[in-house]
């Protein structure tokens, strides 16, 4: 009886164990720009704390593809001992000639990566073009995938 008990107690054990295992998250790096920066996330959003100028870390950011305005942008989350890394972006429109329709572009800037928190934000005012809008970017010179978000 008492090595059915303990055989028992052993297969229940290894089952917890492996489906703790199995449970566990293992989050997959959105892409890996050098040994030492590896980005965890891309995301754009809106900032309701508006125009504040404080670090990155501290930001409040709400993740989301649909916006009426305000400050909307984008937050990466990196993976990172680095203090700055450069960054380019740009930003187009699904309307007119395409998806290649840039409207701003912003390149080789040297921005300050604050607790692995990189934030970039901008205001949407009322009368600005409604519709589909995508944002790319490259840290170090290698893109991210694109972002898309709609302004209603």
């Amino acid at each position: 009886m008492t090595r059915f008990f303990t055989l028992v107690l052993s297969l229940f054990l290894a089952a917890s164990l492996a489906s703790l295992a199995w449970c566990k998250e293992s989050k997959k790096p959105l892409k890996v720009i050098a040994p030492d920066l590896i980005v965890e996330s891309f995301d754009f959003g809106e900032f309701p704390d508006g125009p504040k100028d404080q670090p990155a870390s501290k930001e409040r950011f709400h993740s989301t593809s649909l916006t009426h305005g305000g400050f909307i942008g984008y937050r990466i989350k990196l993976k990172t001992d680095r203090k700055t890394v450069k960054l380019s972006h740009k930003i187009g429109s699904f309307r007119g000639s395409g998806p290649e329709s840039a409207m701003k572009h912003k390149t080789d800037a040297i921005v300050p990566i604050d607790n692995g928190v990189i934030c970039n934000k901008w205001v949407i005012t009322a009368g600005y073009p409604r519709g589909k809008y995508w944002v790319k970017v490259w840290l170090e010179g290698k893109a991210l995938p694109a972002v898309s978000y709609t302004i209603k």
